[in-house]
């Protein structure tokens, strides 16, 4: 008897929900979910949907199905916000240019530079080549002295220009590096 009761619960619910269900498709459309097909938008729809029944109350004045799209883009808005966390990971385990030579004046002057794991260095090394166009030819070799772990005084030697002009032409090849990678999300 429980189960028959049970299984007609389920019923009334899948009839309640069918009639909302255009608002999830409508919300599909509307926002990309990774990795996310009909039947995963329709599973999260139902459990939203099923939440709310809970603690709907007419008295309060919303319809149904505004409150029920409310919930969900609520929800879709959680799930959106776990996947760019779960995105903003590799920028965690990834390798910083700023570790890879000194940032600030005291550092400059003592040429002191962080040794990055070899691996790390080597995919950036060969990863370095692609954007090679981004640079101005001076901003070019100082980032490649700089990815070779030189000092300032060493790449200015180099180069035949004063460490002023290193130092400036670091920092712009850094920033056109690091727009170029955020603006392409590589």
């Amino acid at each position: 008897m429980a189960q028959s009761q049970s299984f007609r619960q389920q019923e009334e619910f899948l009839q309640l929900f069918n009639r909302y269900k255009p608002i999830v498709f409508k919300l599909q459309k509307k926002y990309r979910l990774n990795n996310f097909d009909n039947d995963d938008w329709l599973q999260e729809g139902q459990i939203v949907f099923y939440k709310i029944l809970t603690c709907y109350d007419v008295e309060k004045g919303a319809t149904l199905g505004h409150f029920f799209k409310l919930a969900f883009v609520n929800h879709i808005n959680s799930l959106l916000r776990k996947q760019t966390a779960l995105k903003r990971k590799a920028d965690v385990l990834s390798c910083s240019l700023e570790k890879l030579a000194p940032v600030d004046e005291a550092n400059y002057r003592k040429g002191m530079n962080y040794q990055p794991h070899i691996l790390e260095n080597m995919i950036l090394k060969e990863n370095f080549q692609k954007y090679q166009t981004l640079f101005s030819e001076r901003e070019g070799a100082v980032m490649s002295c700089y990815l070779l772990q030189m000092d300032l005084a060493e790449i200015a030697q180099l180069l035949h220009i004063s460490e002023n002009q290193v130092r400036n032409a670091l920092d712009r090849g850094k920033k056109k590096l690091t727009d170029h990678l955020v603006e392409n999300r590589e």
